[in-house]
Order: structure tokens, then C-alpha cells, then sequence
């Protein structure tokens, strides 16, 4: 069992410079902050029952003087999805020594500085995770392998860049979800069976390398955290989706008004035009001229960045307010509709999602922090001999779900859009 030691941090306590820890890369998570700040409701293991109507009501009648009889009348249907919680963990394992550096505040200038320090380190890096999570369509995927490997060792695995087009979940990632030392599963999608599992040794943006411990990873394989399929929260993928699916234990096949309007791009860059046709069909799918207002729209800086060089009004804009004119680009804004523009490089290259945010809701059951249940911050490891030892964790974690519950047809997405050229730039992206 792996604890963090001495050894694990030798470099950075030689570090003069407190700063320099912060050099391992991109880690935020800017739509998981908007997910935690929703208002949170209560959901238990039993779950959460979300009923709905699949038919109106019927039997009305128009009759006349001479027949004034009414026809019968034709109830209306309805049914009931169901949400379940979501539950993640992080546990966090440290040498007895390390601890008390930690806990004490023995740490001196370049070191780690206190317990509080390394949690929130260890804390936004499952944020990261969870992040990609929400955007996605529930089965936990990060990468699609593009590699056939047939046996264990040391080997290179490709991930999935399509610079055009649409395709499946984190198609457009290649391997730059994948983490350094991380254990990842390769999943057979036509079975949801384990094809093999690997260790990431060198990480990369479109190809890793990786040590194949068991079994053997095909060409469409899905890579997911070790032990994490179909176990994590559901995405805006999927509740957002324009295909027939299984959304809240429900099949969408058996309800149309439950599949999201869309607007296929044509494999052209996003335009005005483009938002102005998915805002138009909104309005006709809802006949309500005022559905094309307040709405949450999700996108890549790169599709961000395509629109401000067609001149879409973000160089400068008012805020909602009227009293201050704000310049630049900013990275999340209300325009003059009350839309929210909310830019995360974690969403999808090929899609770009206009939500009604009113219909979008979180329910817990545990919210993020730490699992102290017991009372204990920290808790002794048993050690070889059952006796006690001086190796300690705790963990940290959350538990609860994304769910839907207002109409699909509030929603529309936007998708086949070009994702590549010179003023789009992913996170796949070599270098501009």
C-alpha cells in the first residue's frame, strides 16, 4: 500500500520558490464549480423519483345543437424516471513522518506547508476528474484507444483526435486525460466487459506510453479509471443527447419529447448563424418567443475564439447592469439575452450545448469533503501484523448526482462543428 513519504516530495522540499509545485499542468474545473454551486436537493440510496407526462390528455369535443353528445374522455399517461447517487472517494495514505511535518507545520519555505496544503492539492485533482465527468455521458471514459495491443508490457497507446466531425465521448481528447502512474481499464464497448488493464508510465497529448499488466487493449476500446465504469456521475452528454438512450432509468425511445432538438453544423466552424438557427428552434419546438433568453450555453475556448474572430460581440461588451463596459474576452459572461457563455476546454470540441440551467439540479447525499463519519480525521493502518503501524490516511470524496427534470425540448445542441484550423486550439493541440 502506497503512502506519501519523504521520498515522494525530495525535489520539492530543495525548492526555494513555494510557487514551483504549481508547475504540473492545467487542473482547473471550472464547470464542476458551477455544478457544487447549484442549490443542492437530498437524494438517498433509494433514489430520487422525477415523474413525467408521455401523453396529453384527450377527447375533446366540438358538437353541435342537433348532437350535443361529448366524446369520452382519453386520459393522459405518464411514468417516472429514477436518480441514483454517484459516490467517489480519494483516499489519501501518508507515512507517520510526513504527517507530522504536515500536521506540526514543520515545514519550511519550499516545502509543502501544511496537511491543508496537500489535501486541497490531492482534492483539485479529483476535482479535475469529476469535472470531465459532468460533461460526459455517464460511463466514466477519458480516452478511446486507437491502438491494438496484444499483450502485456511496455507499449504506446494512441487515443482518438478527430479534428472533424462527431463521434463518441472525449473523441477529440486523444490521451491528454490520462494521468502519470494512474491504473486505467480498457473496456470492450460491445460487452461492458474488462478487456485489459495498464499503468501509465510517460503521459501524453495524443499518445502515451503504457505498461499492459493484464490482459490486452483492441482499437475502440473506452480507457476509464481503474474500477470506474458506468459508475460515475452522469453528464450533460447524456441528458443533453439528441439520441435514443437511457436517461434516468428511463429509454428515451419511448418518449421523442425526451431527445434533445439539434442542429447539425455540417462540419463548418461555429458561426452567429449557427446560434441563431439552434435559439429559433427552441422557440418553435416550445412556441414561446422568450425560450431563446436565459440560457446556458457550454463551449471550448476554441470554439469561443472562432466566434470572436467572426467580430460575435465579444471584444466588448455591457454587463447586465448597464453600468460598466467590460473589454477582452472573458472567460464566462451574461450577455444581452441573460445567456450565461461558459468556456471549459473539458467540453466537447464537436458539440457546443445551449441548456435551459433552470431544468439542471444536483442532488447529494454526501457533499465534497471528508469522510469522517467516525469522528476521525486521520486513521492508523493495521499494518502486517493487524498490530497498528505508522502509516495513516483519511479520504476525501463526494456523493450524489447530476440530474434533469425540466422539458428536453428547452434544450438544443449544436453539434458536427469543425474543430481544428489555425484559431482553434485543443487540448490535443501539439502547439498553435
Amino acid at each position: 500500500m502506497a503512502s506519501l513519504g519523504l521520498q515522494n516530495v525530495a525535489a520539492l522540499l530543495q525548492e526555494r520558490v513555494l510557487s514551483t509545485a504549481k508547475f504540473i499542468g492545467e487542473n482547473e474545473a471550472p464547470f464542476f464549480k458551477y455544478i457544487m454551486s447549484l442549490k443542492k436537493g437530498k437524494i438517498t440510496e433509494e433514489g430520487m423519483r422525477i415523474p413525467f407526462q408521455t401523453a396529453e390528455d384527450g377527447g375533446d369535443t366540438y358538437f353541435t345543437y342537433a348532437d350535443s353528445s361529448f366524446r369520452p374522455y382519453i386520459p393522459a399517461e405518464y411514468d417516472a424516471m429514477r436518480v441514483y447517487p454517484a459516490r467517489f472517494a480519494k483516499s489519501l495514505q501518508f507515512t507517520g513522518e510526513m504527517l507530522r511535518i504536515l500536521r506540526n507545520g514543520l515545514a519550511t519555505e519550499g516545502q509543502i506547508g501544511s496537511m491543508a496544503a496537500k489535501t486541497e492539492e490531492s482534492a483539485k485533482s479529483s476535482r479535475k476528474i469529476l469535472n470531465r465527468h459532468f460533461h460526459g455521458d455517464g460511463t466514466g471514459t477519458l480516452c478511446i484507444s486507437q491502438s491494438a495491443i496484444g499483450a502485456t508490457g511496455v507499449a504506446t497507446l494512441a487515443g482518438m483526435y478527430v479534428t472533424s466531425g462527431t463521434s463518441a465521448h472525449t473523441s477529440t481528447k486523444g490521451t491528454s486525460w490520462l494521468k502519470k502512474n494512474e491504473i486505467y481499464q480498457a473496456i470492450n464497448p460491445a460487452t461492458d466487459a474488462v478487456r485489459g488493464i495498464f499503468t501509465v508510465l510517460t503521459p501524453g497529448k495524443r499518445t502515451c506510453q503504457i505498461n499492459v499488466t493484464s490482459g490486452t487493449v483492441a482499437s475502440g476500446d473506452l480507457i476509464v479509471l481503474f474500477l470506474s465504469y458506468k459508475k460515475v456521475p452522469v453528464g450533460i452528454r447524456l441528458l443533453a443527447n439528441f439520441n435514443n438512450r437511457i436517461m434516468q432509468n428511463f429509454n428515451t425511445a419511448n418518449a421523442a419529447d425526451m431527445n434533445t432538438p439539434v442542429i447539425d453544423n455540417g462540419g463548418n466552424p461555429i458561426s452567429p448563424a449557427a446560434f441563431s438557427a439552434a435559439k429559433t428552434l427552441v422557440q418553435v419546438f416550445n412556441n414561446d418567443a422568450m425560450q431563446d433568453r436565459g440560457r446556458l450555453i457550454i463551449m471550448t475556448p476554441g470554439h469561443n475564439s472562432t466566434l470572436v474572430n467572426q467580430a460575435f460581440q465579444y471584444r466588448s461588451y455591457t454587463n447586465p447592469r448597464g453600468n460598466e463596459t467590460v473589454y477582452g474576452v472573458p472567460s464566462k459572461y451574461v450577455d444581452a439575452d441573460g445567456d450565461i457563455h461558459f468556456l471549459d476546454a473539458d467540453a466537447p470540441d464537436d458539440q457546443i450545448r445551449i441548456l435551459d440551467a433552470n431544468s439542471y439540479h444536483v442532488a447529494e447525499s454526501m457533499p465534497w469533503g471528508a469522510y469522517d463519519d467516525d469522528g476521525q480525521e486521520f486513521r492508523m493502518l493495521f499494518g502486517t501484523y493487524n498490530a497498528g503501524s505508522d502509516e495513516w490516511m483519511k479520504a476525501i470524496g463526494w456523493q450524489g448526482q447530476l440530474y434533469k427534470d425540466g422539458r428536453a425540448l428547452s434544450d438544443v445542441v449544436i453539434t458536427n462543428i469543425a474543430h481544428s484550423g489555425a484559431d482553434y486550439i485543443t487540448q490535443t493541440t501539439v502547439s498553435p
